[in-house]
């Protein structure tokens, strides 16, 4: 029995239920139904989760078609959005069915990473941003190794795109989260410990600022409070790039932005609390929605908006300065921490006068928890 006569046979069957016709084959010859849109690629991914095995055709269509585009945008990354359209409408569906077909799911998962790798900077903002929400949600059904795509992200980190930037940062610490809560699966914790570390050491700044950030919020979150982490972030202290030092120094003097951003400008910073936040004020917002506007009401609302504006604020700064102490305690020498941090300041390299203060504040700070004697600390004030 051909391919058509068994489409047309379940599209009868679902028509028998009341349900919504099967596609036919694009390859047929014949007008399709579920035509390339987001709409009906939509439909189909609902009626292939019902039944996998028998619709299995209509997924492989989509498949192959996915595989001849791939080679269509190696060949030519710089597509625009209308070009690439049907292919991120192809990849979203494919990634939400990709569980029930394991094979597939592997060399789907590879055509990505290998494009991201590749052509990853040339592609357009919309369709790379796609390739790397398809693999999250990948990795979220554990369907890849959760360690090379954070490889791929922290190499995805120095591609000028901010918008990606932040997604990224985002999707490890939601990740890291989601090993510590759900999985409590330690060993991929030391694994992702590791792999954040080696690139603190490298060599591009971009990458290196980006794992920081990701140690500095998992630190913050309780994810990895221990002394390594604590001491990893004391050594970008004396990073090559001032931004990287002021980031580091700001977390240890438990600053409210120690994140070490600077207004809007900072396209990597982290927000723990942005998703909580946001469902407590939807919740807010979703109440007053549904009841009759009076000026009672429009006063609660901006009252409660003040006050989780507040509570925010506050959890904030208790975070940052219990972090700030738990930090300073960990450091393996203090001592020797604090001698190098004072003659970074008594040697003739120009440093911003920002970065100086910082600076004077942390050995002043280290000296006081720990009880310390550098003598030449307090000539070097009186100057």
């Amino acid at each position: 029995m051909g391919k058509s006569s068994k489409i047309e046979k379940k599209s009868k069957k679902d028509g028998k239920n009341g349900g919504p016709k099967a596609p036919e084959g694009a390859n047929s010859g014949k007008a399709s139904r579920f035509t390339m849109s987001e709409r009906n690629l939509g439909l189909m991914q609902e009626i292939i989760r019902k039944d996998p095995e028998s619709y299995k055709e209509e997924f492989l269509e989509q498949f192959n078609y996915f595989v001849q585009t791939m080679k269509l945008l190696h060949l030519q990354p710089e597509q625009n959005r209308q070009e690439t359209q049907s292919l991120q409408d192809s990849v979203l569906f494919l990634s939400g069915l990709a569980k029930h077909y394991p094979k597939e799911a592997k060399q789907f998962a590879d055509s990505l990473f290998e494009l991201l790798r590749v052509q990853g900077a040339g592609l357009d903002a919309d369709v790379r941003m796609s390739f790397c929400k398809a693999l999250v949600l990948l990795r979220n059904q554990d369907m890849l190794d959760p360690i090379v795509l954070l490889e791929t992200f922290f190499e995805l980190v120095k591609v000028e795109d901010k918008v990606l930037r932040k997604f990224l940062l985002a999707s490890i610490s939601a990740h890291l989260k989601r090993v510590y809560h759900k999985k409590k699966d330690v060993k991929m914790l030391g694994r992702i410990q590791n792999l954040c570390f080696s690139k603190i050491k490298d060599s591009r700044s971009i990458v290196a600022r980006a794992a920081q950030l990701v140690c500095i919020d998992a630190f913050r979150r309780k994810f990895w409070r221990d002394a390594r982490t604590a001491n990893v972030i004391a050594d970008a202290c004396f990073h090559k790039v001032p931004k990287i030092q002021v980031t580091s120094l700001k977390f240890f003097l438990g600053s409210e932005n120690d994140n070490g951003e600077e207004g809007d400008d900072d396209d990597s910073a982290i927000d723990s609390d942005a998703e909580d936040n946001k469902k407590t004020l939807k919740e807010v917002m979703t109440s007053f929605r549904n009841v009759k506007k009076t000026r009672k009401r429009e006063k609660n609302v901006e009252r409660a908006k003040k006050m989780i504006s507040k509570k925010k604020k506050q959890k904030k700064e208790g975070r940052s300065k219990e972090c700030n102490l738990m930090a300073i305690q960990s450091l393996y020498d203090p001592q020797e921490f604090t001698d190098k941090l004072f003659g970074a300041l008594e040697s003739k390299k120009m440093d911003k006068f920002e970065v100086k203060v910082l600076k004077i504040a942390l050995c002043a700070r280290i000296i006081g928890i720990h009880r310390l004697h550098t003598l030449s600390f307090y000539s070097y004030l009186h100057r």
